[in-house]
This record gives C-alpha cells, structure tokens and sequence, in this order.
C-alpha cells in the first residue's frame, strides 16, 4: 500500500478507572523560564563564560506518598538579582529546601523521548537514515513575574540557599495583591484576579527573592514540601500573565502507580505522523544525534509541534504520557555511592591543586553550581584590581591561576577543608537526596504538553491508575529499503512497519541523509 499523504495526528483517550488518591501538587510558577546553559571547550571549570539561553519550559518533578507532597521545581530567570522575585500558592504552608538543576538535566537525558528505525533491508542496499536528530527538547518559556500589605499574615519566613523567603495568607485577594507589590513582589496588574481566586481557595503564598550578595546565576531549584488533601493540581493559571504560546510543560511523579490527567484529555500520539526518516536514529548507534539533522530539519521543533497540534485539537487540554514505569531507569542517574567523595580534597594545599583534584574526581565541570561554590571560596577580585592577563574567569581559574591568586586582598586565605564541606552540604547531599527519591518511590511517570496563555484557564488535575501499562519513551519501528542496480545507497523503496504491524510504503529516489518528510 501506498501512502502519500500526511494521516492523522493523535487519538484522545481519556482514563475513567480512577482509584482514590492524593493530591499530586497545586502549583505555578510566575517568573522567567529560560536556563543559562554553559559551553565549555577546554579542560577547567571556567573555560568561557559565555552564557547562551537554552530556554526550557516549566519543568516539575513531584512526589508523592499519602497527602504528602514535595516538589523540586526549576526555577529560570534572565534579568538583575535585585528585580527577581517569585511566588508560588500552594495549598499548605510548606517545608522550603532548594535543589540542584542536575536532577532535570538527569530526569531530561534518561526520558526524553527516542525514536529509533531498525533497518532490515534487502541484500545489496545499505541505506540508513544515519544523518538523524534525536530528541534533546528544550522550547519557548514562560516570560516573569512577581511576588508581593494589608490584611495579610506571614505565617512562615527564613533564608534557604540563595532565598530569603515569605509564606503569606488572606481572605482578601486586593489586601495580597497589594502587600506583595508593597514588599518588593511585583505583580502585574493582570495577576490581581488570579491571587483572588487561589485566595478563594484558601490557598497560601510562597514568595521568594535572592537574599543579598546573591547573582541571578546563584539561582537553584525550590524544594517545597507540603500536605495536599485535595486531587493534584498544577495552577496553571498564574503562569498565564507571562506565558508564550505553546510553552512547553514537564512534569515527573513519582509515587506507586501511574499518574493520569483527571480533568484533561490524555493525548496519544499517531507514531505515522512522525517525520521518521528526518529524524528518528538508526537502532543501535547511541545518542550521537543532536538538535537538527542534516537536512536541517529541527527534530525536537517538530516533536513539539506534533504535541501542541495534539494538544490544541483536545481543546488546548490534553497531556502526553512519555514515559510511565519503574523509576529504576534512574539509578545511578544522578548519584552512586562513593561518586564524590570531598575527603581528598581537604588535603589540599592550594587553590589550584584543589581544583585540579576535583577535575581528577570528576566533579562536573558544566555545573553552574559547582563554579557557583569555586566563585565563593577562590573569590575573583574585581577587574580593575587585576591585570590583563586575569581578568576574564578563564584567565583567572584556569590558565594564570598561580599568577593571579597574587593579587587577592592580604585578608584573604585559602581554606581547603571548608571548601569540601561546602561542597558536601551544597552539592554533594542535595545530589544524594535526589537520588534516594527514586528508590524510595518504584514507580515513576513523565508527562508534557504545551499550552498557550488563553488556553490557561483550567488547572490540570492528577489522579493515579494502577492498572495501567507501562509506557517505554523508546519508540522503534522496523525500516525495508531496496536499491536498485549497484547503487547501494540510494533506496528506491522504503517500506516502514510500525509495532502495531500496519505498514506504509514509501516511494521514491531517497539518497543517504535526504530523508522523506513526514508520511
């Protein structure tokens, strides 16, 4: 059979077989999501300090026990530390802890989704499609807000990492409204009605600013813990002030059952409406594919598109499931037992000498946090006190180290041991701790949609099905091509097979890396 013409997009499914649950998390974040991601090209910590954005969209990872509830949430900011400001309703006075990005980067790497062609041709052909892109999404982000007298009552505040942080509540949404603008959250006219209605709800207000001498690069995920005794809810509606269009949305829950959209559809996707040839990666050859293909077609674009489509064709409510089973796929994702260990560390005698241990550790050198510990505890002076030769991070940390330390103030000295330990309590722990999440919980589900701001008027709900299947993120399908005469590597024919054994044909001239456009 021949197939020419682009077959329909997704089925909507929507789950009726519920068993009672706790809530997930009622959240929403009001800020800027866009990650600074660094790029380095030589071998020490600071290699360049070019920051290009890597924007994301919101990314969440809950978990769950009973009516307990924690959430490690990405916080992203571009702009001056003084202007951020961050605020977040939940449905109790929460526990705040902060995370480290390397947990989403982690959750990211292991289930993003993968689409792989196992080619099976016939003798004398040997065209594969091995110019793909596979999936690294990233996407547009949510754009600021705010935090911020009256007849309010701070119910909880103290400092936790970089924040210094408020738990506020009201019965009255203008007296909120006006107290968190009064106190340095500025909120958006357009916010006014939105606290009203989670103030109705009898919902309390986390605000968060950078406590002082902090930079917007010290930023680091929230941890928030808390009792929800209501169904799960993410409140999107107070992200819609900022919104992009389609901005994409990740959530991971880890708790003993599959996680399931309550009040949204649940989106599947047509595995035919997928540009195969452009983007899914031969069987067997790793992840050596990234961002566009040769063709220049933008793989994870194209994912997102096929989503959002989707999602808008389910009345900009409908949720893909990714990935749903055991989170085991995660062990040794993020943390292993022994893997940084500070004690040779604190050894050390030199700046320079401590550093190059911590490359020999493999302490990772791409991790805004562990330059974020080095800036702390080998502080650059300003420039002005520097020579040219050591006024660039590179210069300073890395290639003149020895030369430079000469011009740090008389006060100053170096303090290896308290160095390690800031490492363990800083990095080294929260590392730990977000491993221990996956095995205290055995079940583990992703799941992603896109929404725009005017489709933001309905926050998603999360209910827990145990009888459902499992959902791999590697989606593989069986390829056929055939040549003709002694050119092996142009294909005539391309018969794809997909899991469910339809079969579509595809006809053609397909050169190697030319690919064939979505069916």
């Amino acid at each position: 059979m021949n197939h020419q013409m682009k077959l329909s997009i997704f089925s909507i499914l929507h789950e009726t077989r519920l068993r009672a649950v706790a809530a997930v998390a009622c959240l929403a974040a009001v800020l800027v999501l866009g990650s600074p991601a660094l790029s380095y090209a030589c071998g020490g910590f600071f290699c360049s300090f070019d920051r290009p954005v890597n924007q994301v969209g919101e990314q969440i990872l809950f978990s769950v026990e009973g009516t307990k509830v924690t959430a490690h949430i990405q916080i992203q900011y571009q702009g001056e530390a003084e202007d951020f400001s961050w605020v977040l309703p939940l449905p109790s006075v929460p526990d705040v802890a902060v995370g480290v990005d390397e947990l989403f980067a982690a959750l990211r790497a292991t289930t993003d989704p993968r689409f792989e062609i196992k080619w099976e041709n016939e003798d004398g052909c040997n065209y594969t499609n091995n110019c793909c892109a596979m999936m690294e999404m990233d996407g547009n982000a949510p754009a600021a807000g705010g935090a911020g007298g009256g007849e309010v009552t701070v119910l909880k505040e103290g400092a936790v990492g970089p924040y210094n942080f408020q738990v506020v509540e009201s019965d009255d949404g203008n007296a909120l409204f006006d107290w968190l603008n009064e106190n340095g959250y500025d909120q958006s006219p357009e916010a006014k009605n939105l606290i009203e209605h989670y103030v109705e709800t009898d919902f309390v207000f986390i605000a968060v600013k950078l406590s002082k001498d902090n930079e917007a690069g010290d930023i680091r995920p929230l941890i928030v813990e808390y009792e929800a005794p209501t169904l799960a809810c993410i409140p999107i509606r107070l992200t819609s002030i900022a919104a992009q269009p389609d901005m994409p949305i990740f959530s991971w829950v880890l708790s003993d059952a599959r996680a399931i959209p309550l009040n949204f559809f649940h989106v599947i996707l047509n595995p035919k409406a997928y540009d195969w040839l452009s983007c899914g990666a031969p069987a067997g050859q790793g992840d050596y594919c990234s961002g566009y293909n040769a063709n220049g077609v933008d793989c994870q674009a194209e994912y997102i598109k096929l989503v959002s489509d989707a999602a808008d064709s389910a009345e900009g409510r409908g949720f893909v499931t990714e990935f749903a089973g055991d989170s085991q796929i995660m062990e040794g994702a993020l943390y292993t037992e022994g893997q940084y260990d500070t004690e040779p560390l604190k050894s050390m005698e030199t700046p320079a000498s401590f550093l190059q241990k911590m490359m020999e550790l493999n302490f990772p050198r791409f991790s805004v946090l562990i330059q974020e510990l080095i800036r702390d505890n080998i502080p650059q002076p300003d420039a002005s006190e520097l020579p040219e030769q050591c006024q660039s991070e590179a210069q300073f940390y890395t290639w003149n180290m020895e030369e430079c330390l000469k011009y740090m103030p008389e006060e100053w000295t170096f303090d290896p041991i308290a160095f390690a330990q800031d490492i363990e309590d800083r990095f080294v722990k929260p590392m730990k701790d977000a491993q221990a999440l996956f095995t205290k919980h055995s079940y583990m589900t992703r799941l992603f949609t896109t929404m725009s701001p005017d489709e933001m008027t309905r926050d998603p709900l999360f209910a827990f099905n145990s009888d459902l299947p499992d959902v791999s993120n590697i989606h593989t399908i069986t390829a056929k091509a055939t040549c003709e005469g002694n050119n092996n590597w142009t294909a005539t024919s391309i018969n794809l097979i997909f899991a469910d054994g339809d079969e579509v044909l595809l006809e053609g001239e397909f050169e190697q890396c030319s690919g064939g456009g979505p069916i």
